[in-house]
């Protein structure tokens, strides 16, 4: 596994209703894929995380390592919305 930067929208989805890891789950979309990336961040359980869930609709650059059966292990995210889509008070979360 290496470590690769991928750009892309964050979006959510609500996963595995009724089970003991139901929640809402951010997933990372390339411009023109169809596949995306479920994000996690290392020691973190990944339904419902308090950093990522808030990046919704932020395009973003994401440095971290690809898993087996889609995941991305989260290392570095950083805003790269080139339209400045952000508001002025947002951050984006220390990982």
């Amino acid at each position: 596994m290496t470590m690769e930067r991928i750009e892309g929208t964050v979006e959510l989805r609500e996963v595995r209703a009724g089970s003991k890891s139901d929640g809402v789950y951010a997933w990372l979309r390339r411009p023109g894929e169809e596949t995306a990336y479920c994000l996690y961040r290392e020691g973190e359980y990944p339904a419902d995380d308090p950093d990522l869930v808030p990046l919704a609709g932020r395009t973003v650059c994401v440095e971290g390592t690809v898993q087996e059966g889609g995941w991305l292990m989260v290392d570095k995210i950083e805003d790269c919305n080139t339209e400045n889509e952000t508001k002025d008070d947002e951050t984006m979360p220390e990982m």
